[in-house]
Protein backbone atom coordinates (compact mmCIF):
# COMPACT_ATOMS: atom_id res chain seq x y z
CA UNK A 1 0.00 0.00 0.00
CA UNK A 2 1.24 3.51 -0.77
CA UNK A 3 2.45 5.61 2.14
CA UNK A 4 -0.33 7.97 3.27
CA UNK A 5 1.89 10.37 5.15
CA UNK A 6 4.16 11.84 2.49
CA UNK A 7 5.77 14.36 4.84
CA UNK A 8 6.83 11.69 7.33
CA UNK A 9 8.39 9.64 4.55
CA UNK A 10 10.14 12.69 3.17
CA UNK A 11 11.69 13.45 6.56
CA UNK A 12 13.20 9.98 6.71
CA UNK A 13 14.67 10.30 3.23
CA UNK A 14 16.21 13.73 3.73
CA UNK A 15 17.46 13.73 7.33
CA UNK A 16 21.03 14.18 6.25
CA UNK A 17 20.13 17.02 3.87
CA UNK A 18 19.08 19.37 6.71
CA UNK A 19 15.38 20.01 6.38
CA UNK A 20 15.54 23.77 6.75
CA UNK A 21 17.85 23.92 3.72
CA UNK A 22 15.97 21.43 1.56
CA UNK A 23 13.75 24.06 -0.03
CA UNK A 24 16.61 25.62 -1.93
CA UNK A 25 16.43 27.88 -4.94
CA UNK A 26 16.09 26.34 -8.38
CA UNK A 27 19.71 27.15 -9.10
CA UNK A 28 20.83 24.42 -6.69
CA UNK A 29 19.81 21.63 -9.06
CA UNK A 30 20.64 21.61 -12.72
CA UNK A 31 17.48 19.65 -13.49
CA UNK A 32 15.46 22.79 -12.88
CA UNK A 33 17.54 24.69 -15.40
CA UNK A 34 15.84 22.57 -18.04
CA UNK A 35 12.06 22.89 -18.38
CA UNK A 36 10.14 19.68 -17.87
CA UNK A 37 8.52 20.10 -21.28
CA UNK A 38 10.04 21.43 -24.50
CA UNK A 39 8.49 21.20 -27.95
CA UNK A 40 10.70 19.64 -30.61
CA UNK A 41 10.61 18.27 -34.12
CA UNK A 42 10.28 14.71 -32.83
CA UNK A 43 7.46 15.34 -30.37
CA UNK A 44 6.82 16.77 -26.93
CA UNK A 45 9.45 15.34 -24.56
CA UNK A 46 8.68 15.04 -20.89
CA UNK A 47 11.64 15.50 -18.52
CA UNK A 48 11.68 14.50 -14.85
CA UNK A 49 10.61 16.63 -11.93
CA UNK A 50 13.19 16.66 -9.12
CA UNK A 51 11.90 15.56 -5.73
CA UNK A 52 14.46 17.70 -3.97
CA UNK A 53 12.24 20.71 -4.67
CA UNK A 54 9.23 21.59 -2.58
CA UNK A 55 6.87 22.33 -5.45
CA UNK A 56 7.36 18.83 -6.84
CA UNK A 57 6.58 17.21 -3.50
CA UNK A 58 3.51 19.43 -3.04
CA UNK A 59 2.24 18.37 -6.47
CA UNK A 60 2.64 14.70 -5.64
CA UNK A 61 1.09 15.09 -2.20
CA UNK A 62 -1.99 16.66 -3.79
CA UNK A 63 -2.14 13.89 -6.35
CA UNK A 64 -1.78 11.12 -3.77
CA UNK A 65 -4.48 12.64 -1.60
CA UNK A 66 -6.85 12.27 -4.53
CA UNK A 67 -6.81 8.51 -3.94
CA UNK A 68 -8.75 8.98 -0.72
CA UNK A 69 -11.77 10.16 -2.70
CA UNK A 70 -14.10 7.81 -4.50
CA UNK A 71 -12.58 8.65 -7.85
CA UNK A 72 -9.78 10.65 -9.40
CA UNK A 73 -11.07 13.83 -11.02
CA UNK A 74 -9.53 16.59 -13.08
CA UNK A 75 -9.73 18.97 -10.12
CA UNK A 76 -7.70 16.67 -7.86
CA UNK A 77 -4.40 17.23 -9.64
CA UNK A 78 -2.84 18.98 -12.58
CA UNK A 79 -3.40 16.99 -15.75
CA UNK A 80 -0.70 16.79 -18.37
CA UNK A 81 -1.34 19.03 -21.35
CA UNK A 82 -0.58 16.10 -23.64
CA UNK A 83 -3.27 13.46 -22.93
CA UNK A 84 -1.02 10.66 -24.23
CA UNK A 85 1.55 11.55 -21.57
CA UNK A 86 -1.05 10.84 -18.90
CA UNK A 87 0.09 7.26 -19.39
CA UNK A 88 3.67 7.98 -18.37
CA UNK A 89 5.77 9.53 -15.63
CA UNK A 90 9.40 10.40 -14.94
CA UNK A 91 10.97 11.59 -11.69
CA UNK A 92 14.47 12.24 -10.39
CA UNK A 93 16.17 12.97 -7.08
CA UNK A 94 19.44 14.85 -6.89
CA UNK A 95 22.03 12.84 -5.00
CA UNK A 96 24.35 13.88 -2.22
CA UNK A 97 28.12 13.52 -2.60
CA UNK A 98 29.34 15.72 0.24
CA UNK A 99 29.54 19.46 0.73
CA UNK A 100 26.70 21.97 0.71
CA UNK A 101 23.22 21.26 -0.60
CA UNK A 102 23.58 24.08 -3.10
CA UNK A 103 26.69 22.51 -4.64
CA UNK A 104 25.02 19.20 -5.52
CA UNK A 105 24.74 18.45 -9.24
CA UNK A 106 22.26 15.95 -10.62
CA UNK A 107 24.03 14.04 -13.40
CA UNK A 108 21.04 11.81 -14.21
CA UNK A 109 18.76 12.59 -17.13
CA UNK A 110 15.55 10.91 -18.26
CA UNK A 111 12.89 11.54 -20.88
CA UNK A 112 9.67 10.26 -22.40
CA UNK A 113 8.32 11.19 -25.83
CA UNK A 114 4.79 10.06 -26.61
CA UNK A 115 4.02 10.10 -29.46
CA UNK A 116 7.50 9.88 -30.95
CA UNK A 117 7.30 11.55 -34.35
CA UNK A 118 9.42 10.78 -37.37
CA UNK A 119 7.33 9.75 -40.40
CA UNK A 120 6.13 11.97 -43.22
CA UNK A 121 2.59 11.31 -42.00
CA UNK A 122 3.30 13.60 -39.08
CA UNK A 123 5.14 16.47 -40.75
CA UNK A 124 3.44 19.75 -41.58
CA UNK A 125 1.06 19.69 -44.53
CA UNK A 126 1.30 22.18 -47.36
CA UNK A 127 -1.65 24.23 -48.56
CA UNK A 128 -2.79 21.40 -50.82
CA UNK A 129 -2.85 18.97 -47.91
CA UNK A 130 0.13 16.94 -49.12
CA UNK A 131 2.77 15.81 -46.65
CA UNK A 132 6.13 17.57 -46.29
CA UNK A 133 8.37 14.50 -46.50
CA UNK A 134 11.55 16.52 -46.00
CA UNK A 135 10.14 18.79 -43.31
CA UNK A 136 9.76 22.57 -43.52
CA UNK A 137 12.11 25.50 -43.95
CA UNK A 138 12.43 28.49 -41.63
CA UNK A 139 9.28 30.04 -43.11
CA UNK A 140 7.21 26.92 -42.54
CA UNK A 141 7.21 26.01 -46.23
CA UNK A 142 7.59 22.42 -47.39
CA UNK A 143 11.04 21.46 -48.60
CA UNK A 144 10.99 19.83 -52.02
CA UNK A 145 13.12 16.70 -51.95
CA UNK A 146 11.58 14.65 -54.73
CA UNK A 147 14.93 13.71 -56.20
CA UNK A 148 16.31 12.58 -52.86
CA UNK A 149 13.08 10.77 -52.10
CA UNK A 150 13.28 8.80 -55.34
CA UNK A 151 16.85 7.80 -54.57
CA UNK A 152 15.93 6.68 -51.08
CA UNK A 153 13.08 4.52 -52.33
CA UNK A 154 14.91 2.73 -55.09
CA UNK A 155 15.74 -0.28 -52.92
CA UNK A 156 12.33 -0.80 -51.23
CA UNK A 157 11.23 -4.32 -50.31
CA UNK A 158 7.58 -5.27 -50.55
CA UNK A 159 7.48 -8.56 -48.69
CA UNK A 160 4.52 -9.10 -46.39
CA UNK A 161 6.43 -8.72 -43.13
CA UNK A 162 7.95 -5.35 -44.01
CA UNK A 163 4.64 -4.07 -45.37
CA UNK A 164 2.90 -4.95 -42.12
CA UNK A 165 5.66 -3.32 -40.08
CA UNK A 166 5.37 -0.15 -42.14
CA UNK A 167 1.60 -0.09 -41.72
CA UNK A 168 2.12 -0.33 -37.97
CA UNK A 169 4.78 2.38 -37.99
CA UNK A 170 2.49 4.68 -39.95
CA UNK A 171 0.29 4.67 -36.86
CA UNK A 172 3.08 6.37 -34.97
CA UNK A 173 0.73 8.42 -32.85
CA UNK A 174 1.07 5.19 -30.81
CA UNK A 175 4.86 5.22 -30.84
CA UNK A 176 6.79 5.76 -27.61
CA UNK A 177 10.42 6.35 -26.69
CA UNK A 178 11.84 6.72 -23.20
CA UNK A 179 15.16 6.30 -21.49
CA UNK A 180 17.73 7.33 -18.90
CA UNK A 181 21.28 8.66 -19.13
CA UNK A 182 23.32 8.45 -15.93
CA UNK A 183 26.27 10.83 -16.02
CA UNK A 184 29.54 10.14 -14.24
CA UNK A 185 32.88 11.83 -13.66
CA UNK A 186 33.85 15.42 -14.23
CA UNK A 187 31.31 17.06 -16.63
CA UNK A 188 29.21 13.90 -16.64
CA UNK A 189 26.08 16.06 -16.38
CA UNK A 190 27.05 17.81 -19.63
CA UNK A 191 27.42 14.47 -21.41
CA UNK A 192 24.08 13.15 -20.12
CA UNK A 193 22.33 16.41 -21.06
CA UNK A 194 23.80 16.14 -24.54
CA UNK A 195 22.57 12.55 -24.79
CA UNK A 196 19.02 13.21 -23.59
CA UNK A 197 18.49 15.81 -26.30
CA UNK A 198 20.59 14.29 -29.09
CA UNK A 199 19.49 10.64 -29.00
CA UNK A 200 15.76 11.16 -29.71
CA UNK A 201 16.39 13.92 -32.26
CA UNK A 202 19.02 11.94 -34.17
CA UNK A 203 17.04 8.72 -34.04
CA UNK A 204 13.95 10.52 -35.31
CA UNK A 205 15.90 11.69 -38.36
CA UNK A 206 17.22 8.21 -39.07
CA UNK A 207 13.79 6.59 -38.73
CA UNK A 208 12.36 9.20 -41.05
CA UNK A 209 14.85 8.16 -43.72
CA UNK A 210 13.93 4.50 -43.19
CA UNK A 211 10.27 5.42 -43.50
CA UNK A 212 10.95 7.01 -46.86
CA UNK A 213 13.13 4.12 -47.99
CA UNK A 214 10.46 1.56 -47.11
CA UNK A 215 7.42 3.41 -48.38
CA UNK A 216 4.90 0.68 -49.10
CA UNK A 217 3.63 1.88 -52.46
CA UNK A 218 5.15 1.23 -55.93
CA UNK A 219 7.58 -1.38 -54.62
CA UNK A 220 10.56 -2.90 -56.36
CA UNK A 221 11.79 -6.44 -56.88
CA UNK A 222 11.74 -8.06 -53.42
CA UNK A 223 14.58 -10.36 -54.45
CA UNK A 224 16.96 -7.39 -54.10
CA UNK A 225 19.37 -8.91 -51.58
CA UNK A 226 21.17 -5.61 -50.93
CA UNK A 227 18.38 -4.37 -48.68
CA UNK A 228 18.39 -5.38 -45.02
CA UNK A 229 15.13 -6.47 -43.38
CA UNK A 230 13.34 -3.49 -41.85
CA UNK A 231 13.89 -4.65 -38.26
CA UNK A 232 17.62 -4.81 -38.90
CA UNK A 233 17.56 -1.33 -40.41
CA UNK A 234 15.89 0.06 -37.30
CA UNK A 235 18.35 -1.73 -34.99
CA UNK A 236 21.20 -0.30 -37.04
CA UNK A 237 19.69 3.18 -36.77
CA UNK A 238 19.59 2.87 -32.98
CA UNK A 239 23.18 1.59 -32.92
CA UNK A 240 24.39 4.44 -35.14
CA UNK A 241 22.53 6.97 -32.99
CA UNK A 242 24.48 5.88 -29.92
CA UNK A 243 27.79 5.99 -31.80
CA UNK A 244 27.17 9.43 -33.29
CA UNK A 245 25.96 10.82 -29.96
CA UNK A 246 29.19 9.60 -28.40
CA UNK A 247 31.29 11.11 -31.17
CA UNK A 248 29.59 14.51 -30.83
CA UNK A 249 30.05 14.78 -27.06
CA UNK A 250 30.67 18.50 -26.40
CA UNK A 251 33.23 17.90 -23.62
CA UNK A 252 35.90 16.46 -25.93
CA UNK A 253 35.35 13.11 -24.30
CA UNK A 254 35.75 14.26 -20.69
CA UNK A 255 33.10 12.64 -18.51
CA UNK A 256 30.56 10.12 -19.69
CA UNK A 257 27.13 8.63 -19.20
CA UNK A 258 25.16 5.44 -19.57
CA UNK A 259 22.44 5.20 -22.20
CA UNK A 260 19.38 2.98 -21.90
CA UNK A 261 16.29 3.46 -24.06
CA UNK A 262 13.07 1.70 -25.03
CA UNK A 263 11.38 2.39 -28.37
CA UNK A 264 8.01 1.05 -29.47
CA UNK A 265 7.23 1.07 -33.18
CA UNK A 266 4.06 -0.79 -34.02
CA UNK A 267 4.18 -4.34 -32.69
CA UNK A 268 7.95 -4.20 -32.13
CA UNK A 269 9.65 -3.00 -28.94
CA UNK A 270 13.34 -2.13 -29.33
CA UNK A 271 15.48 -2.01 -26.17
CA UNK A 272 19.00 -0.58 -26.38
CA UNK A 273 21.53 -0.31 -23.57
CA UNK A 274 25.12 0.80 -23.04
CA UNK A 275 26.33 0.92 -19.44
CA UNK A 276 24.88 -0.08 -16.10
CA UNK A 277 21.50 1.62 -16.19
CA UNK A 278 18.42 -0.56 -16.57
CA UNK A 279 15.52 -0.91 -18.98
CA UNK A 280 12.87 -3.58 -18.73
CA UNK A 281 9.39 -4.51 -19.93
CA UNK A 282 6.72 -5.78 -17.53
CA UNK A 283 3.31 -7.34 -18.19
CA UNK A 284 0.50 -7.25 -15.62
CA UNK A 285 -2.73 -9.21 -15.89
CA UNK A 286 -5.80 -6.99 -15.70
CA UNK A 287 -8.76 -7.43 -13.36
CA UNK A 288 -6.95 -9.24 -10.58
CA UNK A 289 -8.24 -9.61 -7.05
CA UNK A 290 -6.23 -9.80 -3.86
CA UNK A 291 -5.88 -13.51 -3.26
CA UNK A 292 -2.96 -15.89 -2.91
CA UNK A 293 -3.59 -17.58 -6.24
CA UNK A 294 -3.34 -14.27 -8.11
CA UNK A 295 -0.32 -12.81 -6.37
CA UNK A 296 2.06 -13.80 -9.17
CA UNK A 297 0.51 -12.07 -12.15
CA UNK A 298 3.36 -9.70 -12.91
CA UNK A 299 6.02 -10.81 -15.34
CA UNK A 300 9.27 -9.27 -16.51
CA UNK A 301 9.33 -9.95 -20.24
CA UNK A 302 12.77 -8.48 -20.80
CA UNK A 303 15.54 -6.75 -18.84
CA UNK A 304 18.81 -5.29 -20.04
CA UNK A 305 22.20 -6.57 -19.02
CA UNK A 306 24.48 -4.45 -16.89
CA UNK A 307 27.57 -3.86 -19.00
CA UNK A 308 30.27 -4.70 -16.48
CA UNK A 309 33.99 -5.27 -17.17
CA UNK A 310 34.08 -8.69 -15.51
CA UNK A 311 31.69 -10.24 -18.07
CA UNK A 312 33.65 -12.70 -20.19
CA UNK A 313 33.09 -11.11 -23.60
CA UNK A 314 33.60 -7.60 -22.25
CA UNK A 315 36.77 -8.53 -20.39
CA UNK A 316 38.23 -10.23 -23.44
CA UNK A 317 37.72 -7.13 -25.58
CA UNK A 318 39.09 -4.78 -22.93
CA UNK A 319 42.23 -6.78 -22.26
CA UNK A 320 42.91 -7.19 -25.99
CA UNK A 321 42.93 -3.40 -26.27
CA UNK A 322 45.31 -2.94 -23.35
CA UNK A 323 42.82 -2.14 -20.60
CA UNK A 324 43.09 -3.66 -17.14
CA UNK A 325 40.03 -5.25 -15.54
CA UNK A 326 39.79 -5.03 -11.76
CA UNK A 327 37.51 -7.55 -10.07
CA UNK A 328 36.70 -6.89 -6.38
CA UNK A 329 36.83 -9.54 -3.71
CA UNK A 330 33.57 -10.80 -2.21
CA UNK A 331 34.15 -8.58 0.82
CA UNK A 332 34.78 -5.52 -1.38
CA UNK A 333 31.72 -6.32 -3.48
CA UNK A 334 29.59 -6.56 -0.34
CA UNK A 335 30.82 -3.06 0.55
CA UNK A 336 29.53 -1.75 -2.77
CA UNK A 337 32.58 -1.95 -5.01
CA UNK A 338 32.26 -3.02 -8.64
CA UNK A 339 34.44 -4.47 -11.34
CA UNK A 340 36.21 -1.70 -13.21
CA UNK A 341 38.19 -0.90 -16.34
CA UNK A 342 41.41 0.87 -15.43
CA UNK A 343 42.98 3.16 -18.02
CA UNK A 344 45.19 6.22 -18.34
CA UNK A 345 43.31 9.52 -18.53
CA UNK A 346 45.42 12.55 -19.38
CA UNK A 347 44.85 16.29 -19.38
CA UNK A 348 42.29 16.28 -16.57
CA UNK A 349 41.97 18.89 -13.86
CA UNK A 350 41.00 16.19 -11.37
CA UNK A 351 42.72 13.19 -9.91
CA UNK A 352 39.98 10.63 -10.38
CA UNK A 353 40.57 7.17 -9.05
CA UNK A 354 37.13 5.63 -9.49
CA UNK A 355 34.13 6.55 -11.62
CA UNK A 356 30.71 4.98 -11.42
CA UNK A 357 29.45 2.22 -9.19
CA UNK A 358 28.22 3.13 -5.73
CA UNK A 359 30.82 5.80 -5.13
CA UNK A 360 33.05 8.21 -6.96
CA UNK A 361 36.35 9.17 -5.37
CA UNK A 362 37.82 12.46 -6.52
CA UNK A 363 40.67 14.58 -5.24
CA UNK A 364 40.61 18.22 -6.29
CA UNK A 365 43.82 19.44 -7.88
CA UNK A 366 45.24 22.91 -7.26
CA UNK A 367 44.21 24.99 -10.27
CA UNK A 368 47.72 26.38 -10.54
CA UNK A 369 49.27 22.93 -10.70
CA UNK A 370 50.17 21.82 -14.21
CA UNK A 371 48.61 18.70 -15.65
CA UNK A 372 50.61 15.52 -15.41
CA UNK A 373 51.55 14.58 -18.96
CA UNK A 374 51.40 10.93 -17.95
CA UNK A 375 47.75 11.32 -16.99
CA UNK A 376 45.84 9.61 -14.23
CA UNK A 377 44.98 5.97 -13.65
CA UNK A 378 41.19 5.83 -13.70
CA UNK A 379 38.74 3.02 -12.91
CA UNK A 380 35.40 3.04 -14.76
CA UNK A 381 32.67 0.77 -13.36
CA UNK A 382 31.20 -0.18 -16.75
CA UNK A 383 32.43 -1.58 -20.03
CA UNK A 384 30.22 0.54 -22.33
CA UNK A 385 29.30 4.21 -22.16
CA UNK A 386 28.88 7.45 -24.08
CA UNK A 387 31.78 9.86 -23.68
CA UNK A 388 34.82 8.64 -21.69
CA UNK A 389 36.99 8.94 -24.77
CA UNK A 390 40.19 8.03 -22.94
CA UNK A 391 38.52 4.80 -21.82
CA UNK A 392 37.76 3.97 -25.46
CA UNK A 393 41.48 3.36 -25.95
CA UNK A 394 41.25 0.66 -23.27
CA UNK A 395 38.34 -1.25 -24.79
CA UNK A 396 35.30 0.63 -23.46
CA UNK A 397 32.83 1.07 -26.33
CA UNK A 398 29.64 3.04 -26.96
CA UNK A 399 27.98 0.30 -29.03
CA UNK A 400 24.65 -0.65 -27.45
CA UNK A 401 23.14 -4.07 -27.12
CA UNK A 402 19.89 -3.86 -29.11
CA UNK A 403 17.15 -6.46 -28.69
CA UNK A 404 13.58 -6.69 -29.97
CA UNK A 405 10.32 -7.95 -28.49
CA UNK A 406 7.56 -8.82 -30.97
CA UNK A 407 4.10 -8.25 -29.47
CA UNK A 408 2.45 -10.04 -32.39
CA UNK A 409 3.61 -13.31 -30.82
CA UNK A 410 1.31 -12.68 -27.85
CA UNK A 411 2.10 -11.90 -24.21
CA UNK A 412 1.70 -15.52 -23.14
CA UNK A 413 4.39 -16.60 -25.60
CA UNK A 414 6.74 -13.86 -24.43
CA UNK A 415 6.24 -14.92 -20.81
CA UNK A 416 6.96 -18.52 -21.75
CA UNK A 417 10.30 -17.40 -23.22
CA UNK A 418 11.31 -16.13 -19.77
CA UNK A 419 9.60 -18.71 -17.55
CA UNK A 420 9.99 -22.25 -18.83
CA UNK A 421 7.32 -23.72 -16.57
CA UNK A 422 4.73 -21.04 -17.37
CA UNK A 423 1.56 -22.83 -18.45
CA UNK A 424 -0.42 -20.86 -21.00
CA UNK A 425 -2.55 -23.81 -22.07
CA UNK A 426 -5.38 -22.81 -19.74
CA UNK A 427 -5.15 -19.16 -20.69
CA UNK A 428 -7.48 -17.72 -23.27
CA UNK A 429 -6.14 -14.19 -22.76
CA UNK A 430 -5.25 -11.79 -25.55
CA UNK A 431 -2.78 -8.95 -25.44
CA UNK A 432 -5.59 -6.58 -24.49
CA UNK A 433 -6.00 -8.47 -21.20
CA UNK A 434 -2.59 -7.26 -20.03
CA UNK A 435 -1.10 -3.98 -19.00
CA UNK A 436 2.29 -3.52 -20.62
CA UNK A 437 4.81 -1.06 -19.17
CA UNK A 438 8.29 0.09 -20.16
CA UNK A 439 10.66 1.16 -17.37
CA UNK A 440 14.09 2.79 -17.59
CA UNK A 441 16.00 3.65 -14.41
CA UNK A 442 19.48 4.59 -13.26
CA UNK A 443 21.44 2.36 -10.93
CA UNK A 444 20.86 4.88 -8.15
CA UNK A 445 17.34 3.49 -8.04
CA UNK A 446 17.93 -0.10 -9.12
CA UNK A 447 20.67 -0.75 -6.54
CA UNK A 448 17.81 -1.14 -4.04
CA UNK A 449 15.20 -2.98 -6.06
CA UNK A 450 14.84 -5.43 -8.94
CA UNK A 451 12.72 -5.46 -12.11
CA UNK A 452 10.53 -8.19 -10.62
CA UNK A 453 9.99 -6.19 -7.42
CA UNK A 454 8.92 -3.21 -9.54
CA UNK A 455 6.51 -5.44 -11.45
CA UNK A 456 5.08 -6.87 -8.21
CA UNK A 457 4.57 -3.36 -6.87
CA UNK A 458 2.55 -2.49 -9.95
CA UNK A 459 0.27 -5.43 -9.25
CA UNK A 460 -0.13 -4.53 -5.59
CA UNK A 461 -1.07 -0.92 -6.30
CA UNK A 462 -3.44 -1.72 -9.16
CA UNK A 463 -5.27 -4.32 -7.12
CA UNK A 464 -5.29 -2.33 -3.88
CA UNK A 465 -6.71 0.87 -5.32
CA UNK A 466 -9.19 -0.83 -7.59
CA UNK A 467 -10.53 -2.88 -4.68
CA UNK A 468 -10.47 -0.07 -2.11
CA UNK A 469 -12.40 2.28 -4.36
CA UNK A 470 -14.62 -0.48 -5.74
CA UNK A 471 -14.16 1.17 -9.10
CA UNK A 472 -13.06 -1.44 -11.61
CA UNK A 473 -13.56 1.06 -14.41
CA UNK A 474 -10.65 3.02 -12.94
CA UNK A 475 -8.33 0.39 -14.41
CA UNK A 476 -8.81 1.85 -17.88
CA UNK A 477 -9.19 5.49 -16.81
CA UNK A 478 -6.17 7.49 -18.06
CA UNK A 479 -6.47 9.89 -15.11
CA UNK A 480 -6.40 7.01 -12.65
CA UNK A 481 -3.44 5.42 -14.43
CA UNK A 482 -1.57 8.72 -14.53
CA UNK A 483 -2.01 9.27 -10.80
CA UNK A 484 -0.98 5.70 -10.12
CA UNK A 485 2.19 5.96 -12.20
CA UNK A 486 3.26 9.20 -10.52
CA UNK A 487 2.64 7.80 -7.06
CA UNK A 488 4.40 4.55 -7.93
CA UNK A 489 7.46 6.40 -9.29
CA UNK A 490 7.57 8.43 -6.09
CA UNK A 491 7.45 5.32 -3.90
CA UNK A 492 10.26 3.68 -5.87
CA UNK A 493 12.49 6.77 -5.59
CA UNK A 494 11.78 7.10 -1.86
CA UNK A 495 12.49 3.41 -1.28
CA UNK A 496 15.90 3.65 -2.92
CA UNK A 497 16.75 6.95 -1.22
CA UNK A 498 16.02 5.33 2.13
CA UNK A 499 18.27 2.43 1.14
CA UNK A 500 21.12 4.83 0.42
CA UNK A 501 20.61 6.55 3.76
CA UNK A 502 20.59 3.27 5.67
CA UNK A 503 23.79 2.06 3.99
CA UNK A 504 25.77 5.30 3.77
CA UNK A 505 24.43 7.01 6.94
CA UNK A 506 23.80 10.23 5.08
CA UNK A 507 27.33 10.64 3.70
CA UNK A 508 26.49 9.68 0.11
CA UNK A 509 23.52 9.06 -2.16
CA UNK A 510 23.68 8.47 -5.87
CA UNK A 511 21.47 10.47 -8.24
CA UNK A 512 18.21 8.67 -8.96
CA UNK A 513 16.10 8.79 -12.12
CA UNK A 514 13.22 6.72 -13.47
CA UNK A 515 10.91 6.87 -16.49
CA UNK A 516 7.80 4.69 -16.89
CA UNK A 517 5.33 4.55 -19.75
CA UNK A 518 2.48 2.29 -20.69
CA UNK A 519 2.99 0.68 -24.09
CA UNK A 520 0.35 0.22 -26.75
CA UNK A 521 -1.35 -2.56 -28.66
CA UNK A 522 -2.31 -1.81 -32.26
Amino acid sequence: MLHTNILQTLLIVTLFLSINRLFVSSSSSNTDKNPTRVSSSYGDPKYPKDLIHGETREYIEKLRNSFSSSEVTEDDFVLDTNPLLLLSETLTLTGYKGGSIESQINQDRAFIVRPFLFSSSFTQNDEDGSNCDAGTDGNGECINNNNNNNNLRKNKETDEENIQIMKDIEKNDKSVILGVFDGHGYLGEVVSQHAVTTVPALLSEKLHQIYLNYGIDDGVDKDDSTVLPLESQIKQAIHDTFIETDQSTPTNGVGGCTASIILQLGQKIYIANAGDSFSFIIAIKKQQKESSENNNKAYVLYETREDKPHLASERERIEKMGGHVYIPTKEEEDLGDSSRVYFISGGSKKKISKIGGDSMDEEEEDEDEEDDDEGRYVGLAMSRSLGDWDAKKAGVISDPTVDVLDLSRGIDSLIQDKISDYDSSNSDSSNEDWYLFAVSASDGLMDYTTPQEVADKFVHEFVAYTNNNNEEENEDDPQFLSALLTSLCYDLVVHSAMGWYDDEHGSYRDDIAIAISELNYL
